[in-house]
């Protein structure tokens, strides 16, 4: 599993998402492996000059080197206070992921600003299997009915598939036929 990890990581840190990468190392418990892409992330944003971003990302990896799962206290205080406030979709998963203390995960998974897949992953590993019947089936319907194409991953071709797809169609809009060149017959 640590292979998949650092390859996972490495593979998004190419890609400059740096955010991603942090929250995929949390959800599976490194959060070392976190704090090192968010350094990584860091040295990138300086070279770019986005001091910013550099500042964000070593703030963050700073908080996230403050935590320890045995002592909850202040830093899940803390954290809980100024989790809302973090702009980035993966890095405030992350950090609700630390704050669920392994209790509820609802937080991480109804952010539908990380990918259905990545939520998905986290629910099949830390849900028992009552509660990941549950949310697949929630999110299945959310995906069918909203006609999100990614759900085919879940639904397949089959009827839910079909209705999704369905769905898709309805919600795209007509193509523009904006004419620029214009013929004329004499």
């Amino acid at each position: 599993m640590y292979d998949t990890l650092t390859h996972t990581c490495t593979r998004e840190e190419l890609k400059e998402d740096f955010e991603r990468a942090a929250a995929i190392a949390v959800f599976q418990g490194q959060v070392r492996r976190s704090i090192a892409s968010l350094k990584d992330g860091a040295s990138v944003a300086m070279q770019q000059k986005d001091f910013t971003k550099a500042s964000l990302f070593n703030l963050i990896a700073l908080a996230l080197s403050g935590y320890a799962a045995s002592e909850a206290c202040l830093w899940h205080e803390t954290c809980s206070g100024i989790k809302a406030n973090i702009k980035s979709p993966y890095l405030r998963a992350a950090f609700n992921f630390l704050c669920s203390n392994g209790e509820s995960f609802s937080d991480v998974l109804n952010e539908d600003e990380i990918s259905f897949q990545d939520r998905v992953a986290l629910a099949c590993t830390y849900l028992t299997d009552s509660q990941l019947m549950s949310y697949v089936s929630q999110l299945s319907k959310m995906l069918i009915e909203s006609g999100r194409i990614t759900g085919l991953f879940l639904t397949g071709l089959t009827e839910d598939g079909i209705s999704l797809l369905s769905n898709y169609v309805d919600n795209v809009p007509p193509p523009s036929h904006t004419h620029t060149h214009t013929h004329t017959h004499t």
